[in-house]
């Protein structure tokens, strides 16, 4: 045993001389040069087999294919964290564009609370990532002041996206209406119409400017600063539309006037829609049979369905009033329904809210007509004519006795009075005009017979008025021009009038030689209506538009002018759906963010997240951003 035992320690000790020796060797080859080069070879091949060099070796070219470096492996383990970054971040922008398109609250009474966190909170079940990222006490970018500026980032994009639709058209229209909010403060909408490359009228909303007071000034220069804010120059608006109120229709100082010296090819349009409103109202308020019905129904938005669930429930309703009366009620209610329940019984009364209804139901039709966003002031004026005709055939002997029969008739299912005579009233002095002795209906079909005539001439007469416009004459003009020139017909009065109102967009002497292309192009049909002739050119190509490219301009100055405003009023109706009393201190920021957001229905899902994310990194110019998140990409989506 102990001679095995000295037999190793030799070995050891011989081998522990050769790792000294090899490493005295090795430094030769380190610190302090190799001298010995007659034996260069033998020196060289010693040192390969030596310890030193083989660890040199292993260290210089086998660790660094097996162990990552250390840099590497860091900058892979921030572009990893960055990746993640990027992902939850588009969990967030997606849930707030999603709670914008709807016109959802984003806060609630507090942000544990709110939709926002909520969703992202509903969200995290399913996502371990998202889980860890709630957690975070820092960078979790949630806060209001975040959610702010990334709606604010999404409205400028689709407002970009507004502006430049626009500045594609040659011209454009403004329409403006005004209104309180929830918080009692005058808001300003602006829309703007356009017509695109292919001859198809758009109107959009572009926001809401807080205003002070609802003088034209005011308004006027909140239109101006709009804008010059979208780069539009007020040279190419065609067109304006607002309600008739003096500070907008004043003709002397009025917000049409106003923007009408500065350019006037600005034609005004008063809101077709709001005027025929007033032609209903003025319709109802001149005749007393028609006044008196409608103040008991106190259906003061006069709509011909409201009317006709009336008479629909005629039956429901009288039993009602008996039901009440037999309770308990109020002193005051119970003296309201004795009194409607006294008006029903009448005649008078069923006969004037079914004269209501037949005459309201043509102004709701003319009124679902006029708001369509593609209808222009040419062809609102005729269909508003189409309804008159309907009502002047309305007027006659054969008319009248079907409406008495089936109001007759429906008389006696509802318990109601049969019809009377009024008494007879002698009547003023100054009134009379002569021997013969007044008008007085020998029979109660005679006496409503007259009612009947009064309301439709009533009705027909304040649509002509409401609708007989200044503005309208040169777009009648316009249409005049296109169709008789399409026709062959002398249209030189019109030629004449609309060259020299718009003498710098239209090249008369071209167009007059193109008015003679476009009759060759068309069929050789009499009944060429503008619908035809704008069909006619929606078939044609971009390129082939330029053979008729002044008619064409001449298309789009007539369907440029917007019939109605009814894009204010849905802006103002999503308006109060966004800014509630719950929501009532809304900043004006937040709230034309999310207006946009919510009118744009169909540009906000075209909203790129990819692009938002980048924005969002670059908007403030910090590196923090930049480090945490880095470049999104469309693989961010896909993970």
């Amino acid at each position: 045993m102990w001679q095995d035992i000295h037999l190793a320690g030799g070995r050891h000790c011989q081998s522990g001389a050769r790792e000294a020796e090899s490493a005295i060797e090795g430094l030769a080859f380190i610190s302090k040069g190799f001298k010995n080069w007659k034996d260069a070879t033998e020196g060289f091949r010693r040192h390969e087999k030596s310890l030193c060099h083989i660890d040199a070796v292993q260290v210089m070219l086998v660790l660094p294919q097996t162990v990552p470096d250390v840099g590497e492996a860091l900058r892979q383990a921030h572009a990893k964290e960055k990746a993640l970054n990027r992902r939850m971040f588009v969990r967030i922008l997606e849930n707030m564009k999603f709670l914008g398109r709807q016109g959802l609250p984003l806060r609630g009474h507090d942000d544990a609370e709110s939709n926002f966190m909520q969703l992202l909170q509903l969200q995290k079940l399913h996502t371990p990532e998202l889980r860890a990222w709630l957690e975070r006490r820092v960078d979790k970018y949630c806060s209001p002041e975040i959610q702010n500026e990334i709606l604010q980032l999404m409205s400028h994009s689709i407002l970009r996206n507004v502006a430049k639709s626009i500045h594609t058209a040659e011209v454009f229209s403004v329409m403006a209406d005004e209104c309180a909010d929830v918080s009692n403060k005058e808001q300003l909408a602006l829309c703007f119409r356009w017509v695109d490359q292919e001859l198809e009228a758009h109107e959009d909303f572009v926001g809401l400017c807080q205003i002070d007071n609802i003088s034209a000034d005011t308004i006027v220069a909140a239109i101006r600063d709009c804008m010059l804010r979208l780069n539009l120059q007020v040279n190419r608006c065609r067109g304006q539309c607002y309600d008739g109120a003096s500070n907008m229709a004043g003709h002397r100082s009025g917000v049409a006037k106003q923007l009408g010296d500065e350019e006037p090819r600005a034609l005004f349009v008063h809101c077709y829609g709001h005027s025929l409103n007033l032609a209903m109202c003025d319709t109802i308020k001149t005749t007393v049979l028609t006044r008196d019905s409608l103040h008991v129904t106190s259906e003061l938005i006069m709509r011909g369905k409201s009317l006709q669930s009336i008479l629909d429930n005629y039956l429901v309703l009288q039993e009602l009033w008996d039901e009440v009366l037999a309770g308990s009620v109020d002193p005051d209610v119970r003296a309201r329904v004795i009194g409607v329940k006294a008006q029903m019984e009448t005649f008078n009364f069923f006969f004037g809210i079914s004269l209501a209804r037949l005459v309201l139901a043509h102004g709701d039709n003319l009124s679902v007509s006029l708001q369509s966003s593609t209808m222009s002031a040419a062809e609102a004026q005729k269909i508003a004519r189409l309804t008159v005709d309907t009502i002047t055939k309305m007027r006659t002997e054969n008319s009248f006795s079907m409406f008495w029969e089936a109001t007759v008739a429906k008389r006696h299912q509802f318990d109601v009075s049969e019809p009377q005579l009024p008494r007879k009233r002698k009547r003023p002095q100054r009134y009379e005009g002569g021997d013969e002795p007044a008008y007085h209906p020998s029979s109660p079909e005679g006496h409503y017979r007259q009612l009947y005539y009064e309301v439709l001439d009533s009705a027909k007469s304040s649509i002509q008025t409401r609708f007989n416009q200044k503005g309208f004459a040169i777009y009648t003009q316009m249409e005049n021009l296109l169709l008789k020139s399409a026709k062959g017909v002398d249209a030189t009065d019109e030629f004449k009038a609309v060259t020299e109102l718009y003498g710098e967009d239209l090249d008369s002497n071209l167009l007059l030689t193109q008015f003679s292309l476009l009759q060759t192009q068309l069929t050789s049909d009499d009944d060429v209506t503008f619908k035809s002739v704008l069909k006619f050119l929606r078939g044609y190509s971009t390129s082939q538009r330029q053979l008729l490219s002044e008619v064409v301009k001449l298309v789009r100055l007539i369907l440029v002018s917007p019939a109605t405003n009814a894009m204010s009023v849905r802006s103002f109706s999503a308006m109060r759906r966004i800014k509630t009393y719950l929501r009532s201190t809304m900043g004006q920021s937040r709230l034309n963010s999310v207006m946009l957001l919510h009118t744009h229905k169909d540009r906000t899902d075209a909203l790129s997240v990819v692009e938002l994310g980048n924005a969002f990194v670059d908007v403030t110019g910090s590196d923090h951003r930049r480090s945490i998140f880095g470049t999104f990409t469309d693989a961010d989506l896909a993970a």
